[in-house]
């Protein structure tokens, strides 16, 4: 099946998401009742306007904390959605920190890095910061992804990075053959795949195919930028 092409950005996935939640409405009303903290939330429109109107006191805080724990131990799509709908400020800032690769690469990033985020935050720990832990494990998982996983080295934050490092300096040639010798490692075989089912556990069959074609795609790409005329290119083609 041939899939049309269209751009992603940040205003059509969020145009997306909100249709998604349109649709998600009676899966809100069916897996809601267990929750004590959706008690208060007849339907998921009222969840979503008391998540995203109103001033960001500690109860509404707490109420994100409620909903990443349900999110953690009920793994339904339903969940990441909200959760998407709610830190929408929070990754459109993240957004414009991020940078290198190109506009698609990135927003795929950021998106399955907040996914990770909220996957693996504690949101017992001190529930009133859960805002301030989602986003520095956002931006941390994002940069790992790009700078030390896939070896891709030019890309990096701005000046209010957390702690990460930023990956951007200039390499010596031994580093440099070092990295396209990762490349080429990924390209061969089952190696990215093999990634990518250990990035992306979650993602349905056909989704991690897209993913492994689409970083095969920027990694070839990476790998003909950076050669140095060894042969690499042949290896990995």
């Amino acid at each position: 099946m041939k899939h049309s092409s269209r751009t992603l950005t940040p205003k059509t996935v969020f145009r997306g998401l909100d249709r998604e939640l349109e649709l998600l409405a009676s899966a809100f009303a069916e897996l809601s009742p267990p929750h004590i903290a959706m008690a208060p939330y007849p339907t998921l429109a009222s969840l979503i306007a008391r998540l995203t109107t109103g001033p960001r006191d500690d109860a509404k805080k707490e109420l994100l904390a409620a909903i990443i724990a349900i999110r953690q131990s009920t793994p339904h799509r339903l969940w990441v959605a909200i959760l998407l709908r709610a830190f929408r400020p929070m990754l459109a800032k993240v957004w414009k920190k991020l940078f290198g690769s190109d506009t698609e690469e990135r927003l795929a990033l950021l998106l399955l890095s907040f996914q990770a985020a909220i996957r693996h935050v504690d949101p017992t720990r001190d529930p009133l910061r859960i805002g301030m832990y989602v986003r520095q494990e956002t931006r941390r998982r994002a940069i790992v992804a790009l700078s030390k996983e896939l070896s891709w080295g030019e890309v990096g934050f701005g000046e209010d990075a957390d702690e990460c490092p930023d990956p951007r300096h200039d390499h010596t040639p031994d580093e440099t053959a070092a990295r396209r010798r990762a490349v080429v490692a990924l390209l061969r075989g089952s190696a990215l795949r093999g990634h990518v089912r250990r990035a992306h556990p979650t993602l349905s069959s056909d989704e991690q195919t897209r993913e492994y074609e689409r970083l095969r795609r920027r990694l070839r790409r990476r790998l003909r930028t950076s050669r140095d005329g060894s042969g690499d290119q042949a290896v990995a083609s």
